[in-house]
């Protein structure tokens, strides 16, 4: 994926749930890498992480990903409060 189309699925996703609840930068998705990596090529990591509230959000979500992504990964960590909706500026 060229850097201009990610730029674009970033910004789609951003109109969808809200600027902060699309992460990106390499520092705040350090705490999503994965403790127990299995094989060779831990280095593949997210790109991004949107933090969906609706069922209608994670639908546009999906959209964008099928219309811009070659690859996803779908991922939640139950209660572990990566994106706590409930955590939301009033």
């Amino acid at each position: 994926m060229s850097d201009e189309a990610f730029a674009d699925a970033l910004r789609e996703l951003r109109e969808i749930v809200g600027q902060e609840w699309v992460i990106s930068d390499a520092e705040a998705l350090a705490r999503y890498d994965d403790p127990y990596p299995v094989g060779e090529d831990v280095a593949a990591g997210p790109a991004a992480d949107v933090c969906p509230d609706t069922v209608e959000q994670v639908q546009a979500i999906v959209r964008v990903a099928n219309k811009q992504v070659p690859a996803r990964a779908c991922m939640c960590r139950g209660r572990a409060g990566l994106c706590d909706r409930r955590d939301e500026p009033s």
